[in-house]
């Protein structure tokens, strides 16, 4: 759980004071109580409307991570929770906690730091301290693809496809990067613009916790899943033999838009924060993760992206999440896919397959 306040700085302090004592301590009404749960339990409920490629992300996130739950599990559990077991759980759970605390902007560092002291007494008098809890998830270590496929009242088909390294190096995280601007416009404009398959695509780097990998979205009203799948496959045959023909002009121009993107200043304090808080779950606290990607960014030369490329087309797996709309499930890959048995079509996917990594 956590809170924050911004904007001016006068008797900021005494607002987040205020606030953390009211959560310590929370007068729970009951009408209140009976709104904001049926407001939740309704959203949940109705998370079974959102977007094809937006349950297709739910799902692939709960795959990928550990206590992530389903809307559909969400609303259940909620359904029965009294004032009293709300004030009971908010109780126990101050026993046994962690804060952590982040001050920027204008704040002098006499006042962060007696900042930090009246939080910690209000918070941890009558609490025994406790170490942050790790974090684990999920990754696909085996030799082939694992499919999820979940059922979505919707004309439009979606694929969400996602490679993750279990290597959080600097330099993989720079390979990753540099790949991941390499691909974005042109995967864009091959099944957007060329194909025109859908209008929601996107193939781009991203990230598991710290690491690095690539992912590929596309929800598209005229192919299901599988098609899908080929034309993202053959996006990357091709992409391969643009990579090896790429000038070293081009290749230096994505390098330095790369690096450009990474020294970029925040726009404002949020973007900021949001930074400082990522450098934080990190466990980066000297805050200088980008002067480090950046680094090994600039190290890079065109042979290494060649043999990494190939590399990840050769011993990555992906965990792909995927559903066959209306529109497409009279198709023959459709009849096909009902047969094939290594697809995962419960909430509960690979709990044997999938590798934990602890971060």
């Amino acid at each position: 759980m956590g809170f924050g306040v911004n904007g001016y700085d006068e008797k900021q302090a005494m607002l987040l004071s205020t606030i953390n004592k009211r959560i310590r301590h929370l007068d729970i009404d009951e009408a209140a109580f009976n709104l904001h749960k049926e407001r939740l339990v309704r959203k949940w409920n109705n998370a079974k409307f959102d977007r094809p490629y937006s349950q297709a992300r739910s799902a692939l996130s709960q795959m990928q991570r550990t206590k992530v739950y389903s809307a559909k599990a969400l609303a259940s559990a909620l359904s029965t929770v009294t004032p009293a077991q709300l004030a009971q759980y908010i109780n126990d759970f101050h026993k046994e906690i962690e804060v952590e605390v982040l001050v920027h902007g204008n704040m002098l560092k006499a006042e962060s730091v007696q900042l930090g002291k009246t939080l910690h007494a209000l918070n941890m008098t009558n609490s025994v301290a406790k170490e942050r809890a790790n974090k684990v998830v999920k990754i696909n270590n085996m030799s082939h693809a694992l499919v999820q496929e979940i059922v979505v009242d919707h004309n439009d088909s979606t694929i969400v496809e996602s490679y993750i390294s279990n290597n959080d190096s600097f330099t993989n995280r720079a390979k990753y990067g540099l790949l991941g601007s390499m691909i974005n416009a042109p995967f864009f404009k091959s099944i957007r613009t060329d194909q025109q398959l859908g209008y929601i695509v996107s193939g781009r780097n991203t990230k598991l916790e710290n690491l690095p990998g690539l992912s590929f979205l596309v929800q598209s009203p005229k192919a299901g899943p599988v098609e899908l799948k080929r034309r993202i496959d053959q996006f990357m045959t091709n992409f391969k033999v643009t990579l090896n023909e790429m000038t070293a002009e081009k290749f230096d121009e994505y390098k330095q838009g790369l690096i450009k993107d990474l020294q970029a200043k925040d726009k404002n304090l949020n973007e900021r924060t949001r930074h400082y808080w990522s450098e934080i779950n990190e466990k980066m606290f000297d805050f200088n993760s980008k002067e480090k990607i950046i680094a090994e960014v600039e190290k890079l030369t065109h042979s290494d992206m060649k043999a990494f490329f190939s590399s990840i087309i050769e011993t990555t797996q992906p965990i792909i999440v995927r559903s066959f709309g209306t529109a497409h499930q009279g198709d023959e890959d459709y009849k096909q896919a009902l047969n094939d048995k290594s697809i995962c079509r419960t909430e509960q996917c690979f709990t044997n397959e999938l590798s934990k990594v602890v971060r």
